[in-house]
């Protein structure tokens, strides 16, 4: 019977992250209910496992580590970095996973630092690509492999770590600009990063933080068509699938 219950959390633990990750690559969204179902699921699963086995550190591993997880992401949020759908469902994993695997919070946490490393690199590259580009990637490119080639192994990392460091600085004011976009005011929704601070009238929308659900009813219901410069963001979820496969490796 416990045998059953922690199958049933892992298969839809893995099942809600890797569905969450397709809608948002390609629509930008994250179905919000299916996310947040994996905390009633995870607490009451794994307080069920623990009932049966007698062994209450499952549930407590359940909370705790999903409580930690939230704190760390809302860190993030806070500071403009992830999107509040990035944060819930990091805290989500842990609730339906942690008690599953052993060394879950270590493990997952080391594969997922590095997958969102690989990630992001990726798609500050594709950004670049898309909008005609190439040639800066192309040098980068070619440049890593010269240093594979003509640089002793010891020296290796330093020598890449500059070259990414100075292409980062090459390019960022170009990605950042790339990633900004125009949006009429009606059409703002919750997550949209504003440029500049935005009147509706019934309150300011503040540059400091992501619109919030509440923000953008209060946009929708201005109907103002005034268009205003919202940041455009990378869809990060898919990092939090590739982590769990190195879990599975």
């Amino acid at each position: 019977m416990v045998i059953l219950i922690a199958l049933f959390l892992v298969f839809f633990g893995f099942f809600a992250v890797f569905y969450s990750s397709a809608i948002d690559l390609f629509s930008t969204y994250l179905p919000e209910q299916l996310i947040f179902s994996m905390f009633p699921l995870g607490y009451l699963g794994w307080g069920l496992y623990s009932l049966l086995s007698l062994d209450a550190s499952f549930l407590i591993r359940s909370v705790t580590s999903s409580v930690l997880a939230f704190m760390f992401g809302y860190v993030l949020f806070r500071f403009r970095q992830w999107a509040s759908g990035d944060m819930w469902l990091l805290a989500a994993i842990f609730a339906i996973l942690s008690p599953a695997f052993v060394g879950f919070s270590q493990r997952y946490s080391l594969y997922l630092v590095i997958s969102v490393s690989i990630w992001s690199l990726l798609s500050y590259l594709f950004v670049l690509l898309v909008n005609d580009e190439w040639l800066k990637v192309l040098l980068l490119f070619l440049s890593g492999i010269l240093v594979f080639i003509t640089t002793p192994l010891i020296y290796t990392p330093l020598v890449l770590t500059l070259i990414f460091t100075g292409f980062f600085m090459l390019t960022v004011q170009k990605v950042k600009t790339l990633l900004e976009g125009g949006k009429e005011i009606r059409m703002l929704e919750e997550d949209d990063w504003p440029m500049e601070d935005i009147d509706v009238g019934f309150s300011i929308i503040r540059k400091t933080q992501p619109v919030t659900k509440y923000e953008g009813f209060l946009a929708g219901l201005s109907g103002i068509r005034k268009h205003v410069k919202v940041r455009l963001g990378i869809p990060l979820t898919p990092a939090f699938s590739i982590a769990l496969i190195g879990l599975l490796l």
